[in-house]
C-alpha cells in the first residue's frame, strides 16, 4: 500500500467529512474497492467500498469503518494475493458487490 500515513483506528460513518475519509477513500481506491473521486465525504459510495470490504473479510457489513474493518484493511489486505484484475467487473472495470455475489462469499 502506498498511501502516506497508516489509517488510524477510529468509527467513520457516512456524512462524516474530512481528512481521515479522504484517506480512507484512498486506501480503498488503491486495492480496487473503491472507483469514485476522493472527496473527503463518507457518502454512498464509500458505504459501498467498505461493505465490499467487510464481506470480503467476513465482518458484519454495516458499512461503518469501525476498528474490525481497520483491522482488515491494515492488516488482512497485506496478506491477500490476488491483484486488482482478480476482483474487476468486466463491465465498469472495479470490484462491485453485486458482480462478486455469491462467489465472493464462497471464498471467505
Amino acid at each position: 500500500m502506498h498511501y502516506l500515513l497508516p489509517l488510524q483506528p477510529q468509527l467513520l460513518r457516512e456524512g462524516d467529512r474530512g481528512g481521515a475519509i479522504a484517506h480512507l477513500q484512498a486506501a480503498l481506491k488503491e486495492i480496487c474497492y473503491y472507483s469514485h473521486e476522493i472527496t473527503g465525504e463518507f457518502d454512498r459510495h464509500t458505504v459501498r467500498a467498505v461493505r465490499t470490504l467487510q464481506c470480503r473479510y467476513g465482518l458484519e457489513m454495516n458499512g461503518q469503518f469501525n476498528l474490525e474493518t481497520w483491522y482488515a484493511l491494515t492488516f488482512w489486505v497485506k496478506e491477500d494475493t490476488r491483484t486488482c484484475d482478480s476482483f474487476k467487473d468486466p463491465e465498469h472495470g472495479f470490484f462491485d458487490l453485486e458482480f462478486a455475489g455469491s462467489s465472493l462469499l464462497q471464498t471467505i
